[in-house]
């Protein structure tokens, strides 16, 4: 689906929910909603064709008005910087905190309490209210076709890695210690 109707979709369920702003913590919340990757989680282990990066940010997602996606913007390629220009606000993530308590004075915000740190949690506890809800994180659970091929060819090369493995063992027991 296209970030446009996740987006309307999140912000219709906030309004259902009486929720007036939603903090994204986690990372893969945030790509699945935005409909982004970029290559951050691929400079640890470029070896890897089966890793989904992802960029490293979190969102602060408004009942109304600019969505605050807290990013550094230099890692993200400029297509996508300009495809996400007239949808969300780039902001620099060293101006998370201060945002999320002007985000949250006075408002019911939802979070995955799960993926939300202690600090940040005290931030909103202490200006506004916070619930417990991880609809974006099972939204994101329900799998498209074509990850779900993903998936099934990662297992047959894990499987296939096992199987060596033991393989292995098996001749390196033999062998004595």
């Amino acid at each position: 689906r296209s970030r446009e109707a996740k987006l309307a979709e999140v912000r219709a369920r906030m309004g259902e929910r009486r929720q007036d702003v939603l903090l994204l913590s986690d990372p893969e919340d945030v790509a699945w909603l935005l409909n982004v990757r970029t290559r951050d989680s691929l400079q640890a282990i470029p070896e890897r064709r089966h890793v989904v990066p992802i960029p490293r940010s979190r969102m602060i997602v408004p009942s109304a008005g600019p969505i605050l996606w807290f990013v550094e913007a230099t890692r993200l390629e400029p297509a996508l910087a300009q495809d996400v220009a007239g949808m969300v606000t780039l902001c620099a993530p060293k101006t998370f905190q201060a945002a999320l308590a002007a985000a949250a004075s006075g408002r019911s915000v939802a979070a995955n309490l799960r993926k939300m740190s202690y600090g940040d949690a005290a931030i909103v506890r202490g200006v506004g209210e916070i619930a417990d809800d991880a609809a974006v994180a099972q939204a994101r659970w329900v799998k498209h076709p074509n990850e779900i091929i993903a998936a099934r060819d990662g297992h047959l090369v894990d499987g296939a890695a096992v199987i060596r493995f033991l393989t292995w063992l098996l001749s390196a027991v033999k062998e004595g210690p």
